[in-house]
């Protein structure tokens, strides 16, 4: 999936997907089996390649733009 040209890798997709549904920073952390810092990695790295300033903008641009099915 790729959004102003920039990538979305597979566990960023996961992490967004996760996101949509309104799982906290802990839910999708316990779900993918990753740390909390590990999510927020991945968030800040979709933050930046949609241009969303948070978690609101980037759940209106996924939807938006159809990112996640």
């Amino acid at each position: 999936v790729s959004v102003n040209g920039q990538h979305l890798s597979e566990r960023e997709r996961i992490v967004l997907s996760h996101l949509i549904q309104g799982l906290t920073q802990v839910e999708i952390s316990r779900e993918m089996g990753i740390s909390v810092n590990g999510v927020k990695k991945h968030l800040s790295n979709i933050y930046t390649k949609l241009g969303a300033r948070n978690r609101a903008d980037a759940i209106y641009i996924a939807t938006s733009n159809s990112l996640i099915q």
